[in-house]
């Protein structure tokens, strides 16, 4: 399966999880949304194997992280478990995309397997060489730029 159908689905895929789970909405950006918008962006992966294997990689900027956390949880912003651990709901996104990504492009009856996903603080200014190799795709999340993609490692059902 070629990048650009995998990036297609996942965009789908992420966009009905943000706003069924969430309840936020993406719309598409371009690189003009990424200028001087914030700092610094959390960066969260999640692995993936099975037919296809890889990696789904999410920069969202650092500032709506709790407001996803919060949504994710059905806490407030200012929860104490939302303020302790900002990065919870962040994860769970990433790792309820994987899932149903790999259900719509594997198939239900594929076993996959969904490593435990990685978040990191990344300068605004790094985000570009960060994504230099990928198909990168801009979404704005409720009018934050984000970048998505999905880094296919090996597909065994084109070998």
């Amino acid at each position: 399966m070629d990048s650009a159908t995998i990036n297609n689905s996942l965009l789908e895929v992420f966009s009905s999880v943000l706003e069924e789970s969430a309840f936020m909405f993406t719309e598409p950006g371009d690189e003009s949304s990424l200028e001087e918008v914030t700092d610094h962006y959390v960066m969260v992966t999640i692995g993936f194997s099975g037919p296809t294997s890889g990696k789904i990689i999410l920069a969202v900027p650092e500032e709506i992280v709790p407001q996803i956390t919060a949504n994710m949880l059905g806490m407030d912003e200012d929860d104490p478990l939302v303020l302790e651990n900002p990065h919870d709901g962040l994860k769970e996104l990433i790792n309820v995309v994987c899932g149903n990504l790999a259900t719509q492009i594997m198939g239900a009856e594929v076993v996959v397997n969904l490593e435990i996903p990685e978040t990191q603080l990344i300068e605004a200014d790094r985000l570009e060489a960060l994504f230099i190799d990928d198909q990168p795709m801009i979404v704005l999340i409720d009018d934050y730029p984000s970048i998505l993609t999905a880094r296919i490692i090996s597909d065994q059902e084109s070998t």
